[in-house]
């Protein structure tokens, strides 16, 4: 039997993650993905300071808090894309007699009948195995 292996998906693409900054809390970000496709486990948390006295840039401009936030797992998005899909082949037959083949096992052959199969046919192989040595 033979099994085909497929790859979907955009690995690049943007993915969106919970992480949790140690001061503000959980929030979600949409990230970059690594080259394995994950997100990254660190990034800066980003959250406006608020109406603080040092909240504010020399520009004027509202300050971030640029602390450490940590991805935090969560539970399985509803929707996703399997980025990994097995399509079942068609049966090949095996090349020598002596490869596990358990078809007959799983249509219902009992499991003493199998084994004394199994052990016929590596007997027979010994056999011929000692009768080329001894040529």
């Amino acid at each position: 039997m033979t099994f085909v292996v497929k790859f979907s998906g955009d690995r690049s693409a943007t993915i969106v993650c919970i992480y949790t900054c140690p001061e503000h809390g959980e929030f979600d970000a949409e990230v970059q993905r690594d080259e394995n496709g994950d997100s990254p486990d660190v990034i800066p948390c980003g959250a406006e300071l608020g109406v603080r006295a040092d909240a504010f840039a020399p520009n004027g401009k509202m300050r971030r808090c640029e602390l450490s936030a940590m991805w935090t797992p969560s539970s399985s998005v509803a929707c996703r894309v399997r980025r990994v899909e097995v399509v079942r082949g068609k049966w090949e037959k095996p090349e020598r007699k002596t490869y596990l083949d358990t078809r007959k096992l799983g249509e219902g052959q009992d499991v003493d009948e199998f084994r004394a199969e199994r052990k016929k046919i590596w007997d027979e192989e010994r056999r011929k195995k000692v009768k080329e040595l001894l040529r």
